[in-house]
């Protein structure tokens, strides 16, 4: 795929580029690997040492040459071909054609970029490990496409040989114009290029652009570039890190000024201020992104220096005071935005032109993918294009905002041309030249499917039709429709679905988590609704970074559905400090943000032990903006309850059976205490009793189809209440002369 290809070059370039060879090196060898182009490495390696000693920058392409050399001052370029070892003379001949035509492109596209002095010295090199004098005589015809190219092998290239004399005059003057937005697109095609991407004008807001356009005239109206930098005119990208900054900034950069320079510094990998003090005064006259300033520190720095982050920050807030030299812009999320101006509100002053960039919406991917289609002379069918915005709906709601990108439509155009190819080879019918729903089908099925699901009405009967819970179950219906009126005015801002169930054990926390899935899953706003439950025994692990993994392996697990986390308050002990619990609250707390448009986290406990809990992070309370009470179930409900057990597995009992068991209710009722068990005293009486019944029927001999087989009878309830410490009055009485009870046991009671 072509973003990932420009991913892996620009890593290799911008090392290239910084004077991190070895790892430039490093990162090449494994593309080279993943390209199975090994044989590549020594000769890169090669290339590199010779340009190192001559001070020459090396740019990575990996597409019909392998490398560009640049001296500093754009003078001198040379592209770099590799010729494998194990060519027999007629492949090597059709490789040096396909050389010489790529030579043919590339010295076009050099006299587009004339340099700011002297023309550029364009000469081909071709390493092998075979002498190729016959070249010469076998492709006269192309002496002047390659301009005397010089072809050498590995035992004998030497870069002194070709650049002229006075090289080191040459090569040390001013990096002048460098050849990088050049260079990072030689040998890619145009139109897939355009294909390939989703243009971030489509996402800059219209404050953005009507900066741009005043800009522009202010720009025209000055002599000199540093007049341009002098106004300090800095910029922060608030965006999820869906869009490519550094092609924005390179845009950004060449509205005003055709040969202006653009840098990138990544503030994750800055050790310290003084790091960050060095490259900035290695930098003039330049546009600077700077990426990854709100990128989470690595926590075991964070102890040694806590104010690290804040250090370097200072450091750039008055490097930018000082220096108007330089134009600098931020890429950050919003909320890193929002953070971190906050800490070092002076970000504001430096940077007073923010601008908040939109993500890729469903209807743009579905643009690209009609487009990434017909490139190939394909059309969508009407069924097929339905049904893709389905799908790219569906992934908006699954993927995280940074993941939902122009990949999605491009992987899904890729498959979809594989299916309908393979459906046309394989048919009789002549074939079409239109993707259908079967092709999309095919390509989607191990990621969605139409299944039929259940409607709305039935999911909010089966919520009602759920015993009590009535403020519950109002809570419930007023966030539904919430929901539901937010999607309806069109408004596209997530609402945070996460919420605190608090209340005893047994009054259906559970159950109504796994229904809230299917209601949201329904409404469109999570598209797998499933339930990952959890607790402190499967989350806070034995060992040092155990838990936080444990905690990150659940979110990734619920992605799309409700991490439901019971009895959460247990992962707080303050009397503790050394608990691992902790651990996984902070872990929650950072994941949160990355997932609020994709996952509900939803946690459970006691109330009181609740209250405590939401106090164990500070950023915990504001990240659950909904709080429900689960109330006590009354004797009624309970009875209920237990009705609804034995219904559902066709058993009965007589009216004074009944009356038993509601009297027990009644009772547990008044005396319970913090551990009464709610529902799941219905369920293990139930489930108790069956065992007591199916004894009873063994003993009695009971045959096939005896309607006994379905029917507790008084001597069942009595059995089962022996075994329970709360006993009605009732009961007590009516047990005196049992066989099987002992009454002296109610009577001590």
């Amino acid at each position: 795929m072509i973003d990932d290809y420009f991913e892996d070059i620009e890593e290799v370039n911008h090392s290239f580029w910084c004077g991190e060879i070895e790892e430039a090196l490093g990162t090449c060898e494994e593309l080279l690997y993943e390209w199975d182009k090994e044989w590549k490495i020594p000769y890169l390696k090669l290339v590199c040492e010779n340009a190192n000693r001559l001070n020459f920058k090396c740019v990575f392409t990996g597409k019909s040459f392998d490398m560009i050399l640049v001296s500093k001052d754009g003078k001198y370029i040379f592209p770099v071909h590799f010729l494998h070892d194990d060519l027999d003379d007629d492949k090597l001949k059709d490789v040096v054609i396909e050389i010489a035509y790529a030579n043919t492109n590339y010295y076009r596209d050099i006299k587009k970029y004339p340099s700011s002095s002297n023309k550029q010295i364009v000469r081909s090199i071709v390493i092998g490990s075979k002498s190729m004098k016959w070249y010469k005589e076998e492709f006269s015809d192309f002496r002047e496409i390659f301009r005397e190219a010089h072809f050498t092998t590995l035992k004998t290239f030497d870069l002194n040989r070709i650049v002229p004399e006075k090289k080191e005059e040459e090569v040390d003057t001013g990096y002048g114009r460098t050849l990088w937005r050049l260079a990072m697109g030689l040998g890619v095609d145009e139109e897939e290029l355009k294909r390939a991407t989703i243009d971030v004008m489509d996402m800059a807001p219209q404050s953005y652009l009507s900066f741009v356009k005043n800009t522009q005239q202010v720009a025209e109206s000055l002599a000199k570039q540093k007049d341009f930098f002098s106004m300090r005119l800095n910029c922060v990208f608030v965006n999820d890190k869906n869009i490519d900054t550094y092609e924005l900034t390179k845009m950004f950069a060449s509205s005003f000024f055709e040969d202006i320079n653009v840098s990138k510094i990544d503030f994750s990998n800055l050790t310290d201020k003084c790091d960050l003090e060095g490259k900035l005064s290695d930098m003039e006259n330049s546009v600077v992104l700077i990426e990854n300033m709100d990128k989470n520190d690595n926590r075991d720095q964070l102890i040694q220096d806590p104010f690290k982050k804040e250090e370097m920050i200072e450091s750039l807030c008055n490097h930018i005071i000082e220096q108007s030299n330089n134009l600098f812009l931020l890429s950050l999320s919003e909320q890193g935005w929002d953070r971190l101006s906050a800490i070092s509100p002076t970000l504001r002053i430096c940077f007073q032109n923010v601008f908040h960039f939109d993500s890729v919406s469903v209807d743009m991917l579905v643009k690209h993918f009609v487009e990434e289609v017909k490139a190939y002379g394909l059309e969508v069918s009407t069924e097929a294009l339905a049904l893709a915005v389905k799908y790219f709906e569906y992934m908006k709601s699954y993927l995280s905002t940074k993941d939902f990108n122009v990949g999605v439509s491009t992987m899904l155009a890729g498959e979809a041309r594989y299916h309908y190819t393979l459906r046309i080879t394989t048919s009789i019918d002549d074939g079409d030249n239109f993707i259908s729903k079967q092709d999309l089908q095919e390509s989607i099925k191990d990621q969605y499917t139409e299944d039929d699901q259940k409607s709305l009405p039935e999911i909010m009967k089966k919520l009602n039709d759920l015993t009590g819970l009535q403020s519950v179950k109002e809570s419930v219906t007023s966030l539904t429709n919430l929901v539901k009126v937010n999607r309806l005015k069109g408004n596209n801002n997530a609402i945070s679905l996460n919420s605190i169930f608090m209340g005893n054990p047994g009054t259906g926390k559970t159950t109504l988590a796994s229904i809230l899935g299917e209601i949201y899953k329904t409404i469109g706003v999570l598209s797998k609704g499933h339930l990952v439950a959890a607790s402190r025994q499967s989350i806070v692990g034995q060992y040092i970074g155990d838990t936080e993994q444990n905690m990150r392996r659940l979110i990734r697990q619920a992605k799309g559905g409700i991490l439901f986390i019971d009895e959460a308050y247990s992962l707080y002990k303050p009397d503790s400090p050394r608990d691992f619990g902790t651990d996984a609250i902070n872990v929650l707390v950072d994941e949160m943000e990355q997932i609020k448009d994709t996952t509900c986290v939803i946690l459970a406990g006691y109330t009181n032990n609740m209250e405590e809990f939401l106090t164990a992070n500070p950023g915990l309370a504001s990240r659950f903006p909904h709080m429900i009470n689960f109330p006590d179930y009354s004797s009624d409900e309970l009875l209920e309850i237990f009705i609804n057990f034995m219904q559902k597995e066709s058993f009965s009992m007589s009216e004074d059976c009944m009356t038993i068991v509601s009297e027990y209710f009644q009772t547990l009722i008044e005396e319970k205490d913090m551990n009464f068990g709610n529902g799941r005293v219905c369920r293990n009486l139930f489930e108790k009793l069956k065992q007591i019944h199916a004894n009873r029927m063994v003993r009695e001999d009971v045959e096939a189809g005896d309607e006994q087989l379905l029917k507790f009878n008084q001597d069942d309830i009595e059995r089962l209440l022996h075994g329970f410490e709360i006993k009605p009055k009732d009961v007590i009485a009516a047990s005196v002369n049992h066989p099987f009870i002992d009454s002296s046991y109610y009577i001590k009671r």
